[in-house]
């Protein structure tokens, strides 16, 4: 769980310092095939592609970044690419820890899932809409997907928020840089940027 937290935060960190950097030039970032495993750096490629697991999440990852790459063009090309480049610094950043394998196999996981909900590779497996707050009644609404990690894409003042759902011993937890959400035996919270305490929600319609 540690690594995963820590990749996770490293890799958002790299996406926000790509996406500003319009200055760069482009390096390889695309993916050219999703039936062979190559990578430039050495070690990387060695423990990657010799690994059955992170070969195939390699394979997987290529396979969705060709759809995408077929649905963008222009600046969001651009962009795509330079967040690409970020994903690629945090991958190399693996091979510092003390368990290079479960790190990669966590940004692997990770980089997909986002991947296929950001450009609609999936549908969402339930909407739901909340109202958050009793006197101001804010709408939140949370689209849930089924990935590895799962994701919810929460919209909330005109603003999309992406989560990944974090272990807990009860209930449900989704968190990212931006926001958390949690449910915990019928009680919903939702906390958002900024705003020190969670805002209490309830299922619309419910």
């Amino acid at each position: 769980m540690g690594i995963r937290v820590v990749c996770k935060s490293l890799f958002l960190s790299l996406v926000v310092v790509s996406c500003f950097s319009l200055s760069m030039q482009p390096q390889k970032a695309w993916a050219q095939s999703d039936t062979s495993c190559q990578i430039d750096n050495k070690s990387l490629n060695d423990l990657v592609c010799n690994d059955p697991v992170l070969n195939a999440l390699h394979l997987n990852l290529n396979q969705h970044l060709l759809q995408v790459k077929k649905r963008v063009s222009g600046q969001m090309e651009q962009l795509l690419m330079q967040d690409q480049e970020g994903w690629q610094q945090a991958r190399e950043a693996c091979l510092e820890g003390d368990e290079p394998a479960k790190c990669l196999n966590d940004v692997y996981l990770i980089r997909d899932a986002e991947l296929q909900v950001r450009f609609g590779l999936i549908t969402p497996s339930k909407v739901v809409n909340y109202s958050c707050d009793q006197q101001k009644q804010l709408p939140l609404q949370a689209r849930y997907f089924e990935t590895e990690p799962g994701l919810m894409m929460a919209t909330f003042l005109h603003t999309n928020v992406l989560m990944f759902r974090e272990p807990t011993a009860s209930g449900v937890f989704y968190k990212s840089q931006e926001a958390e959400f949690k449910e915990h035996q019928g009680q919903i919270s939702f906390k958002w940027m900024g705003v020190e305490q969670p805002l209490a929600c309830v299922v619309v319609g419910a």
